[in-house]
């Protein structure tokens, strides 16, 4: 209920689109949710306003990086995905929709995550027209040139053929081209996750320096830091600022 009035106060949604209860609860609590959206639409917008290449983005963003993740509507996704065709039928844990079609299960979304499970594999959650056009079969019939997107840098690929399609989409492509927010919250995301765990010890002597000239800077020990240290150590960055060329 708090998470509908959250996410329909930051989509511009009028309040009386919402369920009758929700509508009752927003208009019981409306100062504190007023304050609450208000601040999580501040912090957003300093960050995405401040964004800096990754390294050069500090622990703030890490520590803040909550903010980013929008929980699922299960309700509403269930709704659509049945007036579709598919199965959602009960399977005991709250925040998990199990999604099947003629009988055979499809894929298991997870609304806290934002992501669903296909095949063994999990996928970030862009939507239920992106859902549908991946787990859908394609026939050699049906199928039709389209764009796809890279999720990481928003560059878009044509699928000429159904392989192309399918190539792509295990490389994790979408159909709709992702936004610049999306791209950082994923990139910081990513990089939480790569740094989980990471003892420095264990990091290459790239790594270890990196973390070094960073603590010496004043940056706190995190996964975030951790992660980038991964990075250095992988060859994805290189962990030193580029010098600006002297002007003549």
């Amino acid at each position: 209920m708090v998470n509908q009035i959250r996410r329909a106060k930051k989509d511009g949604e009028p309040i009386y689109n919402l369920p009758l209860a929700t509508q009752n609860y927003y208009r019981k609590n409306k100062a504190e949710m007023d304050a609450l959206v208000a601040k999580e639409i501040d912090l957003l917008n300093k960050m995405y306003d401040e964004y800096k290449p990754e390294d050069e983005i500090d622990e703030t963003y890490a520590s803040s990086f909550g903010g980013f993740r929008k929980e699922l509507d299960g309700e509403t996704i269930e709704n659509e995905l049945q007036s579709k065709g598919y199965e959602t039928p009960r399977t005991g844990i709250w925040n998990k929709i199990l999604v099947m079609k003629n009988g055979e299960r499809v894929a298991m979304i997870d609304t806290d995550e934002s992501s669903y499970t296909k095949d063994g594999k999990s996928y970030q959650w862009k939507g239920i027209s992106n859902f549908i056009s991946h787990v859908e079969p394609i026939s050699e019939a049906k199928f039709k040139p389209h764009m796809m997107y890279d999720p990481k840098t928003g560059k878009g690929y044509k699928a000429n053929k159904k392989e192309d399609h399918e190539r792509m989409d295990k490389m994790g492509y979408t159909h709709e081209k992702p936004s610049v927010k999306e791209s950082i919250s994923q990139t910081l995301a990513e990089t939480i996750k790569l740094g989980e765990g990471i003892i420095e010890e264990e990091l290459c002597p790239k790594g270890k320096a990196y973390i070094k000239r960073r603590k010496a800077a004043g940056e706190k020990s995190s996964a975030y830091l951790s992660g980038r240290a991964v990075k250095v150590c992988k060859g994805q960055m290189s962990g030193r600022k580029k010098r600006k060329s002297k002007k003549k």
